[in-house]
């Protein structure tokens, strides 16, 4: 992981990305994952308040990681609300893959759709500013429609996809957090976009205190999984008739431009690097392996002349503007206001133990 990532540091067994993964999971690999994900279930379980409906709510995008989440909550007997953010750039893959998901397990679908025309003015924003958080106002949204619906609901336990076992190595510096809602306003403001009502946001502050006072608990099950990642996809494949896509987070065209032409054509990133990583440390896969996947071409040779155009007339935008805004410079976080100081402070020891003192 060293090439080109300022972060990296080499050291005896690699570099420090290397050694922070490993140890992270070599403390996972020591407890009983089996029973730890009992665990997590009976703590779900507990959690749910004597009226309520449903145990859990989760997040979906019909990616790897959302889909097999929902597979493993439907395993281990919870009764599971689902929350979809469409933010108008679903594939038509990932939508049959919801819905099958849906079915095949039961658990309801709320579907949170965005106003298309303020989202896309918003995301036109983030262009035109030269950042690298493409993504940003859509991870903003999933996650506090996902805690609004929680909200609403009653319900108090949050399953996230989050885990070691395909996302544990990324550098700080390909992305900013995504609950930062004044980053988003600053952004939007200096680009003459309102953030319409029915966008779903918190302040930071308003959503610190609502989780303290509210006792939400997010988990993260996948951490004590055992299987591959490969693996999962071929027991979604078996189990529900479920679809992989051509690279990680394809399941939405947007992520696909973001992933694939972006942030390799301004900012010289390719994410397959750290996904690819990991699975080399996990041992599924050989560094030849990775090196020979590392040199195939993400997007079609034809990509410019065919899903770019699609992308840039859905953002009302020439496709000639929007290949120029790929090929500029970087601008970093710092150049609009934001909370980063406050979000740093969040990481820190005393933070994390009062807030397991406040919350036990």
């Amino acid at each position: 992981m060293q090439h080109e990532i300022d972060e990296a540091q080499y050291t005896a067994s690699g570099c420090n990305f290397c050694d922070t993964y490993m140890s992270r999971l070599n403390q996972i690999n020591q407890v009983n994952k089996s029973g730890f994900q009992k665990d997590i279930a009976y703590r779900v379980k507990q959690n749910k308040g004597p009226n309520q409906e449903y145990d859990c709510v989760i997040g979906v995008s019909g990616g790897t990681d959302s889909s097999y989440l929902v597979d493993w909550a439907h395993e281990h007997r919870l009764n599971a609300l689902l929350v979809h953010v469409d933010n108008g750039w679903n594939t038509e893959l990932s939508t049959r893959n919801i819905e099958l998901l849906s079915k095949g397990t039961g658990f309801p679908l709320v579907t949170v759709v965005l106003n298309w025309s303020n989202f896309r003015d918003i995301q036109k924003a983030f262009v035109e500013a030269g950042l690298k958080e493409l993504e940003f106002a859509t991870d903003h949204a999933i996650k506090f429609g996902v805690y609004q619906t929680a909200k609403k609901h009653g319900i108090k336990s949050i399953l996230s996809g989050r885990n070691l076992v395909t996302e544990g190595i990324l550098p700080e510096a390909w992305s900013y957090g995504p609950l930062d809602r004044k980053f988003l306003l600053s952004v939007c403001s200096r680009h003459g976009v309102s953030i319409d009502k029915s966008f779903p946001s918190q302040s930071l502050f308003s959503y610190l205190f609502d989780r303290i006072t509210r006792r939400y608990q997010e988990y993260f099950p996948l951490n004590y999984v055992e299987q591959s990642s490969d693996e999962w996809k071929m027991k979604l494949e078996k189990k529900y008739g479920w679809k992989k896509y051509d690279q990680k987070h394809f399941e939405s065209t947007w992520t696909k431009f973001y992933q694939g032409y972006w942030l390799p054509k301004r900012f010289g990133i390719d994410k397959r690097r750290a996904h690819l990583s990991v699975k080399l440390l996990r041992g599924e896969i050989t560094r030849t392996n990775a090196i020979e996947q590392l040199n195939q071409p993400m997007l079609p040779t034809d990509y410019e002349h065919t899903e770019l155009k699609y992308v840039a007339e859905k953002l009302n935008i020439p496709a000639s503007e929007l290949i120029s805004f790929s090929c500029k410079g970087d601008t970093p976080v710092s150049e609009f206001r934001n909370n980063k100081v406050f979000f740093d402070l969040l990481h820190t020891p005393t933070y994390i133990a009062v807030r397991r003192f406040l919350l036990s």
